[in-house]
């Protein structure tokens, strides 16, 4: 029987170095989720001086998180649970819009997927450490497309 738990993990941005494999496609609901994250991370991915991480997580009956972050420069704490499948957070400007190693690592250990959002850009790491880039980021009339 599994046992409800949390865990605090500690998100770092530094920059990672996997290879690109192919096409992971987000839900319409998780889309939709997406605009409030950029927005509420926008401030970071063009000032150098606010380098804050903005999260949420998705859990296995299709509900979401509040977005949230720590305020920790270049870094974010998520709690996740047994029935957590996706954590979505920012990387701020001045940090590479692939997911880091840490990012790589969490998404290993936790068996989710962990998206890092950037000013122009989705990327993914799977839960076997393929890191992929989900599309190209544009915001259109306050609603975030992929491309």
């Amino acid at each position: 029987m599994k046992h409800l738990f949390a865990v605090l993990l500690l998100l770092g941005t530094a920059c990672a170095q996997e290879q690109v494999a192919g096409a992971t496609q987000i839900s319409p609901d998780e889309l939709a989720h997406l605009a409030p994250l950029y927005h509420a991370a926008a401030v970071s991915f063009v000032a150098t001086d606010f380098q804050t991480e903005y999260s949420f997580t998705e859990q296995a009956d299709g509900s979401f998180s509040k977005i949230s972050s720590s305020n920790e420069h270049w870094h974010n704490r998520v709690t996740l649970y047994n029935n957590t499948v996706a954590i979505f957070h920012t990387h701020p400007k001045d940090c590479s819009p692939r997911p880091s190693q840490d990012d790589i690592d969490v998404a290993k250990k936790n068996h989710v997927l962990n998206y890092v959002l950037s000013i122009y850009a989705l990327w993914v790491a799977e839960p076997d450490g393929t890191v992929e880039k989900v599309g190209n980021v544009e915001i259109k009339h306050g609603k975030v497309v992929i491309e």
